[in-house]
């Protein structure tokens, strides 16, 4: 006698193998087409052009082509030694000379900020000093000091640059150095308002924060300014970290991406209960632009300064076996309210600019006195101190 559950068993293994077959099958020759044309423009370059050709460097360059045609800024195919620079810049450290730059409305790529006891200051360089020429190859328009830095393996970088203030041009060779950079700096203002500064969200960042708000609070501070201007980002659990610590059981920002249903981070029932002002700025983007939504959209801070810059999307990482890497973005971030600020950044609640002088510095070069963005700040949280 048959056995009918046996031959049902038969037939519907049977018709799911010839499916997953097809499937695999088409997969094979599709990927194999595409193999096959890229290894046969590789073999033609290879064998036929006039001169030999670095075929490690083609298949980085060609690696690059197809991630630059994606046309998002954030995504990067890296190699071994610019993908350890980049692990470096997230752990908070950095062989160089310990400056940053940015371009003015000439296009001139100047010094905006210089760290303190780097090899920079040292060699006297001064911030609004605008960078000619790196390594003898005058810069342009179209230069990306960043990937000359990046690339560059000696242990000194010789550099022309021209001071603005005496119409000078000179030439330095300086020295680099592993700089530790320093992310999380606090101080009490007039004995009870605190204020720390975040420079950048590594990996960190968290337990950088609460230890200068322990030492905050135990000079018993009454209100509390975070400062985000000039801080490009990092990391989003570090960011929701410090968050959580702030805020008593709240949304504090939610991640959707292309496959994956929307993802939330909330926080517990434990925060802080000072009253809070954040400082932001053009340049307050990423990781500083979630921390600011949060608070605004849970109504526990107010922000001062100039809309932010508008990078809502996440990124993530892979690493391959030769130490490369793909850097890629892989999600957008909502804040609280459901609103990705991706092109459109955060409006100040109390709108305040600079004065113009100091248009070619970053926040941490500029007096105390003279950062009208902090005075705002301050009197926003007096009025709010009880």
């Amino acid at each position: 006698m048959r056995n009918k559950s046996r031959d049902a068993y038969l037939i519907i293994t049977t018709v799911f193998c010839t499916l997953l077959m097809t499937v695999i099958i088409y997969n094979l020759f599709i990927n194999t087409g595409e193999i096959k044309k890229f290894n046969e423009v590789r073999d033609i370059l290879k064998n036929e052009y006039y001169v030999a050709l670095d075929q490690n460097k083609l298949v980085d360059d060609a690696l690059n082509g197809m991630v630059d045609a994606i046309g998002d800024k954030y995504t990067d195919y890296l190699t071994k030694a610019e993908w350890d620079e980049r692990k470096k810049d997230f752990a908070g450290e950095y062989t160089g000379i310990g400056v940053s730059f940015d371009r003015n409305a000439k296009e001139d790529i100047y010094i905006a900020e210089i760290y303190d006891a780097s090899p920079a200051q040292k060699a006297g360089l001064k911030v609004g000093d605008v960078l000619k020429e790196f390594e003898g190859v005058k810069l342009t328009k179209d230069s990306d000091v960043e990937q000359m830095f990046v690339n560059h393996t000696d242990d000194s970088i010789t550099m022309k640059l021209y001071r603005p203030s005496t119409k000078a041009l000179f030439v330095k060779t300086i020295q680099k150095e592993t700089i530790v950079e320093i992310n999380a700096t606090s101080n009490v203002i007039d004995k009870e308002i605190g204020y720390i500064k975040l420079e950048s969200f590594d990996d960190d960042i968290a337990k950088d924060f609460k230890k200068q708000y322990d030492k905050l609070a135990a000079k018993g501070i009454k209100g509390l300014i975070i400062d985000v201007r000039d801080n490009f980002g990092g990391s989003l659990n570090q960011v929701v970290e410090i968050c959580d610590f702030l805020l008593p059981n709240c949304t504090i920002v939610s991640v959707q991406g292309q496959s994956k249903e929307k993802e939330y981070y909330y926080s517990d029932e434990n925060g802080i209960t000072i009253p809070i002002t954040v400082l932001i700025n053009k340049n307050s983007a990423s990781a500083s632009e979630v921390l600011a939504g949060a608070l605004h959209d849970n109504h526990r801070a107010t922000l001062v300064g100039n809309k932010t810059y508008g990078k809502g999307s996440v990124q993530n990482s892979t690493e391959f076996d030769d130490g490369s890497a793909i850097y890629y973005t892989e999600a957008r971030y909502f804040t609280p309210s459901g609103i990705c600020i991706h092109g459109i950044g955060i409006e100040p609640d109390i709108k305040v600019s600079l004065d113009k002088k100091f248009d070619k510095y970053y926040v941490s070069s500029i007096p105390k006195a003279d950062d009208l963005q902090l005075k705002a700040a301050i009197k926003e949280l007096k009025g709010k101190i009880t």
